[in-house]
């Protein structure tokens, strides 16, 4: 059996927006502005797994960029 998840609500959206952007900001970046397009989860009972697919538009600058990109060893 699998269980799915698809938050089309731009009211959800929009919170979980909200939320990412604070998590963001937390980690000292502040410029960074994020919006969630779409989101869908999907459980799968079988597998034991979750699948989780998201549609992200972020803006910010090349310098928080980097500086994410270096806190996850990337560059």
């Amino acid at each position: 059996m699998e269980d799915i998840m698809h938050i089309r609500s731009a009211f959800l959206r929009g919170l979980i927006s909200d939320a990412v952007r604070n998590a963001i900001r937390k980690q000292g970046y502040d410029g960074v502005n994020v919006d969630l397009n779409d989101i869908s989860a999907g459980y799968s009972e079988n597998e034991k797994k979750v699948h989780v697919h998201l549609d992200i538009d972020a803006e910010m600058s090349k310098k928080d960029l980097v500086d994410i990109l270096r806190s996850i060893d990337i560059l």
